[in-house]
């Protein structure tokens, strides 16, 4: 453990490792010095391992395995054996890597020790992955272990040539004091000469050397009175190491500085030479070139440089300012050709560029235009053009010149020449600014195409990799973004522009956990960020962690970060969420709203006009027009900027029901997927408005939910369609898909509640109690609490009859999962089973425990309307009506009705729900019936039609009910007269599996509407023996009571 990097002294104090760890990490930016970086994250690992430790020592581990790591350990303490990559050979071909039973302990055991001591060379790295594949398997391994010690020590380690050589350590025999050396010199190389001293000294003090460390004394004093001590000494390392690039390059940018470029030249050649592709020695030969007053050409080697530099912004920058300059140089020299010889279009065509690439836009626009368009050279005209119109983002008129360029490098030749490579190479670039072009004119689905094709030609260009992740992002497929992200990362683990990115995917897709993690990591590479800050702020605001927010606001003030419109968006959502002063919270959305209008938007407006729409929306009334308009405007204005925001789109569909324009929501996504077919957002809009209202749209919701999943396979959509399969009576193809859903999550209640309908609908009840029990354990553990699921139990045992079971669960599940419906439940258990007195103890032990529950009143009314004692009903039921929901109220009204066989008022109330659209096929059956029994037998077909009509609709989609609306279709067909097809339907429905919510062990509704069929046929006496059959088989049916009552009101007359 190398405290020294933290700066501490071993301590189990985790705050003050902490605290260390941050202080260093504002010295250290990972882009600058990696090596820096990852022994300052691994030290603060190892750091808060070690304070975990219990102060115990370990007994030696004689297994297998256990002696293995032994060996890797005696190995690694001798520094010269262990920098030999033959003798990690010899240890990895041993029986525990190779054998099945012992492979997968060996690799844990192996990256545990890596974890403390990681400091190998690139060769020994390269073995430990040819055994255990880590960079083949960095996904599997992010599962298991900390992401920074797979990227920046292990895929690092295998990737990556070690900034100190490990061979060139003077004399490389102890490997403690080694690895001390490595550590104090990463330290030393961020400081200053001055504060660098005290650590120079200790590593002069240890028994090891390496010339890295003499160079850097030595680059010490250049800035110093002894600058020629200096000098000389740089001079000696580079004439003892000629082949060391790092010691070579040094003395080489010094001989640039001193004017001796033949020897600087000289010494980078030699570079390439051993090395080709090596930066340094490339920057080394463009600044030599730009000293000898060749600066096109040192531009050119410096373009190319920054096009392989992949995502490495320090060095891109650092080449960038150079161009600049000899650009500047090169401007000159072009204007004073221009001004003589103005129709040299070579020399135009290069000052424009020379203008262009120092951002002298505007110049060069003004000289490209009056460039010959059948210019000889048409790859630099378009090229030039393309690019300039793309800069001042005139993206209309970029496109066509950039089309123009990718047909020209189609069509050219490898004639084998330098420039004709270069041109080649430059594909994935044009196609990439095309696919710019194209999103911004929002033609998003040709942009991706653009994209592809240059993915195929530069698999691993992360410019465009980033390009694509943000085309994905901007039409709101989020999952594959974050895909795009990973697969940047495992190309460069570096890029936090990828991890920031990704964070934010991550963000959409309410997956907090991780894109906090996310933008930690980004953090830890760019440090300086305050974009990364305000996200982990929307994470936690999102979270309701409040506290760790006003922690990163007070550290951004601390550091003197900018107050933004990002971090005022922070603030009003505190003032919201946390302080619940809404009136405020929306006067300062309002002011970010004017600023957004006036071009000082912020990153996030999507949800910053989401809450000002949700927060206006919920001061009015949105079912009146006016009101429904003003929200939907500033709903449109967010949209206006964030297309695909999920938040916007959802309440937009929500506000547009709320007005009964379900079918304009509908619409509204489909508009979106017109122009995206691939649109998650789109897809799944849809897809769960169609869900909403499953009994007429199952088909559709389906068609939608399976095209998502052909791109996005997780357990939620599988969930919804194998539910859509269920109600369309698929139910081996539900079942499928109901397993699928467990493999990928096996801890999704929902999926075993799934499978729970389907063993119900084949009558496997003790099956279906397995399913639910599982999911009431995953409860239990988590301490979740869904009545539906105690509910879904309690149908299956009292379809069983075993009733007496199902109350004892109800009082358990009271306790166990805080099911508020347990009074509620029991009693009607005791109606369903005509238990009478024990229906009497339960309300009576529900009064009192609350004698003031509108349910308990119902509940007692609905026992004397079962005990035919209508006055009581009344009383019990009068305190409750403005407690419980309308509909309830005038449930109760028409059951009174119905036994005082009062059919005028039954018309009256059935009518007005009809109007109302509640319950609408079953309210036109009830109201035909109604009628019929009023004598208004015209009224009664015609309310009979309609249902008809609704129910023939609704069949077509709901096939998990069918049983039910069968036998309502049944009763419809009668009113109409006809007869045998009313008694098939019955029949019928007998035949079908109990409806999904049903309790009863076989259909109660079939022998409901039997007896009355039968009784508007006018055949009495069949109807009153089957009237008197259901009040004894099913004693809480009141229809039954109020169909023996009318025949029996009937024959007294």
């Amino acid at each position: 453990m190398d405290w020294y990097v933290l700066g501490l002294e071993p301590t189990k104090d985790k705050n003050a490792i902490t605290a260390a760890y941050r202080q260093k990490l504002r010295q250290t930016n990972p882009e600058d010095k990696p090596e820096e970086f990852k022994a300052l994250r691994t030290a603060y690992e190892q750091a808060l391992a070690y304070a975990d430790q219990e102060d115990t020592a370990p007994a030696r581990d004689e297994s297998p395995v256990g002696l293995w790591i032994e060996a890797i350990g005696n190995l690694y303490d001798d520094y010269a054996q262990r920098i030999d990559p033959k003798n990690w050979e010899t240890l990895m071909a041993s029986d525990v890597c190779v054998a099945l039973d012992t492979r997968g302990a060996a690799e844990e055991a192996l990256l545990k020790f890596l974890m403390e001591r990681y400091f190998l060379p690139k060769a020994v790295w390269n073995v430990l992955d040819s055994t255990f594949a880590f960079s083949a398997r960095m996904e599997e391994l992010y599962e298991n272990w900390p992401k920074d010690f797979i990227d920046h020590a292990v895929i690092t380690g295998i990737r990556m040539d070690p900034v100190l050589d490990y061979d060139l350590f003077i004399p490389g025999q102890n490997g403690t004091d080694c690895d001390a050396y490595r550590q104090l010199f990463f330290q030393a190389r961020q400081l200053t000469p001055q504060d660098a001293a005290p650590i120079l000294e200790q590593m002069d003090a240890l028994s090891e050397r390496h010339p890295y460390g003499d160079a850097l004394r030595y680059h010490g004093l250049l800035e110093t009175d002894r600058s020629q001590e200096g000098k000389d000494g740089l001079q000696r390392l580079a004439q003892d190491y000629p082949d060391d690039a790092f010691l070579s390059l040094l003395w080489a940018d010094i001989c640039l500085t001193d004017g001796i470029t033949d020897t600087a030249e000289a010494i980078a050649s030699h570079i390439l030479e051993l090395s080709p592709n090596h930066v340094g020695a490339k920057v080394t030969c463009a600044k030599c070139l730009a000293a000898k007053g060749e600066y096109h050409t040192a531009k050119e080697q410096g373009y190319e440089i920054v096009r392989a530099s992949g995502d490495n912004p320090v060095l891109q920058d650092q080449i960038t300012e150079l161009m600049k300059v000899w650009n500047e140089k090169l401007i000159v020299q072009r204007e004073s050709r221009y001004a003589e010889a103005p129709a040299d279009t070579a020399n135009a065509v290069e000052l424009a560029w020379c203008y262009a690439q120092n951002e002298r836009l505007d110049d060069a626009m003004e000289l490209a235009i009056k460039i010959d368009p059948n210019y000889e050279d048409q790859y630099t005209y378009h090229n030039l053009m393309g690019k300039l119109y793309h800069g001042v983002e005139d993206f209309e008129n970029s496109l066509p010149h950039m089309q123009a360029v990718e047909t020209i490098l189609r069509n050219m030749e490898d004639d084998g020449t330098t420039e004709t490579k270069k041109r080649l190479a430059r594909l994935p670039e044009m196609l990439q600014i095309q696919a710019n072009c194209l999103l911004q004119l929002g033609h998003q689905v040709e942009a991706k195409e653009k994209l592809e094709q240059a993915l195929n030609e530069a698999p691993e260009n992360t410019e465009v990799l980033s390009t694509m992740g943000k085309i994905l992002m901007s039409s709101g497929d989020y999952s594959h973004a974050v895909e795009i992200f990973q697969q940047m990362l495992r190309i460069s683990p570096t890029a936090w522009v990828a991890e920031y990115l990704m964070a934010v995917s991550l963000y959409f897709l309410h997956r907090d956990r991780e894109a906090f993690d996310a933008a930690d990591r980004a953090l830890a590479i760019q440090g300086h960020d305050l974009g990364l800050y305000v996200l982990k702020m929307q994470i936690l605001v999102r979270n309701e962690l409040f506290a760790e927010v006003h922690d990163i606001l007070d550290f951004l003030k601390e550091a003197g970060a900018p107050e933004t419109a990002d971090t005022e968006f922070i603030h009003a959502q505190l003032t919201e969420l946390e302080k619940n002063d809404t009136k405020n919270a929306l006067k300062q959305y309002q002011a970010l709203q004017k600023r957004g209008q006036t071009g000082n938007d912020l990153i996030w407006s999507g949800e910053l006009y989401y809450r000002l729409a949700l927060l206006t929306g919920n001061q009015m009334d949105i079912r009146q027009e006016k009101n429904r308009n003003t929200v939907l405007e500033i709903v449109d204005q967010g949209l206006a900027r964030t297309p695909y925001n999920t938040d916007l789109l959802s309440y937009k569909a929500w506000v547009l029901k709320q007005g009964g324009l379900r079918e304009d929501a509908i619409a509204m996504y489909q508009a979106l997927e017109e122009k995206n077919p691939q649109s998650p957002v789109a897809l799944r809009g849809i897809a769960d408005l169609y869900y909403e209202d499953m009994t007429r749209n199952a088909a559709q919701a389906l068609t939608y939910y399976e095209k998502l999943l052909e791109t996005q396979k997780t357990s939620e959509l599988y969930f919804y369609a194998a539910t859509c399969k269920r109600n369309l009576g698929d139910l081996e193809g539900a079942r499928l898909y109901y397993l699928k859903e467990l493999e990928m999550d096996p801890e999704d209640i929902d999926g075993y509640r799934g499978l729970a309908f389907i063993s119900d609908a084949r009558g496997r009840y003790e099956q279906s109690l397995e399913y639910l029990d599982k999911a009431l354990s995953i409860m239990a553990e988590y301490g979740q609490t869904y009545e539906w699921m105690v509910t879904h139990k309690l149908n299956v045992l009292r379809r069983m009859g075993r009733h007496q079971e199902a109350i004892a669960f109800a009082r358990q599940a009271a306790e166990q999962f805080q099911y508020q419906e347990a009074f509620k439940a029991q009693f009607e258990i005791c109606c369903q089973f005509g238990l009478w007195a024990q229906a009497a103890q339960v309300l009576a032990q529900w009064k009192q425990a609350n004698r003031t529950d509108p349910e308990l009143m119902a509940a007692t009314a609905r026992l004397h309307l079962l005990q035919g004692k209508m006055f009581k009903a009344a009383l019990a039921m009068a305190p409750a009506k403005h407690k419980l929901p309308y509909d309830r109220v005038q449930d109760f009204r028409l059951q009174l009705a119905d036994l005082e066989c009062n059919h005028t008022r039954r018309v009256q109330l059935l009518t007005q729900r009809v109007n109302q659209g509640v319950d609408s096929d079953l309210a036109l059956i009830n109201l035909a019936q109604a009628y019929w029994h009023a004598g208004k037998i015209s009224a009664a077909k015609g309310a009979a039609q309609r249902a008809l009509t609704m129910l023939d609709e609704t069949l077509t989609q709901n096939q998990t009910d069918e049983a039910l609306y069968r036998t309502r279709r049944a009763f419809a067909l009668a009113v109409l007269g006809r007869v045998a097809e009313a008694r098939e339907e019955l029949a019928k429905a007998r035949a079908l599996p109990l409806c999904s919510h049903c309790e009863y062990n076989r259909c109660k509704d079939a022998d409901v509407y039997e007896a009355s069929i039968e009784e508007i046929l006018g055949n009495t006496e069949d109807a009153k023996k089957l009237y008197t059959a259901g009040k004894t088989n099913w004693p809480d049916e009141l229809d039954f009571i109020s169909g023996a009552t009318r025949l029996q009101k009937k024959g007294r007359k």
